[in-house]
């Protein structure tokens, strides 16, 4: 894959990520629940190995055609496990008793 098709590829898959750190910082900021708190940092640590996955699959993928091809399994699995995560930290926020002011997973 050309050099330059690769950076886009990967610039237009971080917004997704973005987004997700903006949320979470939001939410850090209201939580007071050590459960919550720590939901979160492994949302964190879930959504950068699932883009290090994403990034080291693409580098090591050849151009088109090639007998390197994309390998997506540790993709899946990390995105898996960044799925699990945002579960767990939604239902955690969205339970009686979780100390936010307000969740941002519903705005």
């Amino acid at each position: 894959m050309h050099p330059h098709r690769r950076e886009g590829i990967c610039s237009r898959g971080t917004g997704g990520s973005t987004l997700v750190r903006d949320l979470v910082a939001r939410l850090q900021l209201r939580t007071t629940d050590p459960e919550g708190r720590s939901l979160l940092d492994h949302v964190l640590a879930a959504e950068r190995a699932h883009q290090d996955a994403f990034a080291r699959a693409l580098i090591h993928s050849g151009p088109p055609g090639s007998p390197t091809s994309f390998n997506s399994k540790p993709v899946v699995s990390q995105g898996e496990q960044f799925d699990q995560a945002l579960a767990a930290s939604w239902r955690t926020s969205n339970r009686p008793g979780f100390a936010t002011a307000r969740s941002p997973w519903r705005s």
